[in-house]
Protein backbone atom coordinates (compact mmCIF):
# COMPACT_ATOMS: atom_id res chain seq x y z
CA UNK A 1 0.00 0.00 0.00
CA UNK A 2 2.99 2.52 0.65
CA UNK A 3 4.32 2.12 -3.09
CA UNK A 4 0.75 3.57 -4.35
CA UNK A 5 0.93 6.31 -1.88
CA UNK A 6 4.11 7.58 -2.88
CA UNK A 7 3.24 7.20 -6.50
CA UNK A 8 -0.05 8.90 -6.23
CA UNK A 9 1.56 12.01 -4.66
CA UNK A 10 4.27 12.36 -7.51
CA UNK A 11 1.99 12.06 -10.11
CA UNK A 12 -0.55 14.95 -8.08
CA UNK A 13 3.06 16.83 -7.71
CA UNK A 14 3.44 16.50 -11.61
CA UNK A 15 -0.03 17.00 -12.88
CA UNK A 16 -0.45 20.21 -10.56
CA UNK A 17 3.16 21.96 -11.05
CA UNK A 18 4.84 19.94 -13.61
CA UNK A 19 8.21 18.33 -14.40
CA UNK A 20 11.48 19.06 -12.45
CA UNK A 21 15.10 18.83 -13.38
CA UNK A 22 18.34 18.64 -11.38
CA UNK A 23 21.46 20.84 -12.77
CA UNK A 24 24.41 20.03 -11.25
CA UNK A 25 27.72 21.56 -10.99
CA UNK A 26 26.41 24.90 -10.30
CA UNK A 27 28.75 28.17 -9.21
CA UNK A 28 28.36 28.73 -5.44
CA UNK A 29 29.08 32.07 -4.36
CA UNK A 30 28.86 33.32 -0.55
CA UNK A 31 27.19 29.84 0.10
CA UNK A 32 24.43 30.60 -2.61
CA UNK A 33 23.85 29.06 -6.04
CA UNK A 34 23.67 31.06 -9.16
CA UNK A 35 21.31 29.33 -11.36
CA UNK A 36 20.19 31.02 -14.79
CA UNK A 37 21.69 33.88 -13.78
CA UNK A 38 19.73 34.06 -10.44
CA UNK A 39 21.45 33.78 -6.75
CA UNK A 40 19.35 31.15 -4.52
CA UNK A 41 20.63 30.87 -1.08
CA UNK A 42 21.15 28.21 0.16
CA UNK A 43 18.16 25.47 1.24
CA UNK A 44 15.76 28.25 -0.12
CA UNK A 45 13.09 27.42 -2.82
CA UNK A 46 12.53 30.87 -4.79
CA UNK A 47 9.76 31.27 -7.63
CA UNK A 48 11.72 32.65 -10.95
CA UNK A 49 10.71 35.13 -13.99
CA UNK A 50 13.63 33.86 -16.09
CA UNK A 51 13.15 30.92 -16.38
CA UNK A 52 10.07 30.56 -15.16
CA UNK A 53 10.72 27.90 -12.80
CA UNK A 54 10.43 27.26 -8.62
CA UNK A 55 13.73 26.76 -7.93
CA UNK A 56 15.49 25.21 -4.86
CA UNK A 57 19.15 25.26 -3.79
CA UNK A 58 21.92 22.74 -2.60
CA UNK A 59 25.29 23.99 -2.02
CA UNK A 60 26.81 21.45 -0.52
CA UNK A 61 25.70 19.04 -3.49
CA UNK A 62 26.32 21.98 -5.99
CA UNK A 63 22.71 21.19 -7.37
CA UNK A 64 19.58 23.19 -8.24
CA UNK A 65 16.28 21.24 -8.39
CA UNK A 66 13.88 23.33 -10.04
CA UNK A 67 10.13 22.58 -10.79
CA UNK A 68 9.06 23.71 -14.56
CA UNK A 69 5.40 25.11 -15.56
CA UNK A 70 3.11 22.41 -15.85
CA UNK A 71 2.07 20.46 -19.23
CA UNK A 72 -1.33 21.04 -20.69
CA UNK A 73 -3.22 20.22 -23.75
CA UNK A 74 -5.22 23.05 -25.71
CA UNK A 75 -8.90 22.50 -26.64
CA UNK A 76 -10.48 22.93 -29.73
CA UNK A 77 -11.13 27.09 -29.67
CA UNK A 78 -8.61 27.68 -27.91
CA UNK A 79 -4.92 29.07 -27.59
CA UNK A 80 -1.95 29.18 -25.74
CA UNK A 81 -1.50 32.74 -23.78
CA UNK A 82 1.98 33.68 -22.59
CA UNK A 83 2.79 36.45 -20.73
CA UNK A 84 5.81 37.93 -19.53
CA UNK A 85 4.88 39.33 -16.22
CA UNK A 86 5.54 37.75 -12.94
CA UNK A 87 7.33 34.86 -11.23
CA UNK A 88 6.54 31.20 -11.12
CA UNK A 89 3.50 30.17 -12.00
CA UNK A 90 2.43 33.70 -13.32
CA UNK A 91 4.49 33.40 -16.15
CA UNK A 92 3.33 30.23 -16.94
CA UNK A 93 1.69 29.87 -20.34
CA UNK A 94 -2.20 28.92 -19.94
CA UNK A 95 -5.55 28.42 -21.84
CA UNK A 96 -7.21 30.91 -23.36
CA UNK A 97 -10.38 30.37 -24.69
CA UNK A 98 -12.45 32.96 -26.97
CA UNK A 99 -16.15 32.99 -26.00
CA UNK A 100 -19.10 31.83 -28.80
CA UNK A 101 -21.93 33.19 -27.34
Amino acid sequence: MCPFVVFAMVTCDILEHGHSYLTRNVTIVDGSCIFERNTLPDGETKALHDPCVIATCYADRREVNAILCRNFGVDPGCRVHWTPDGVYPECCPRQVCDRTD
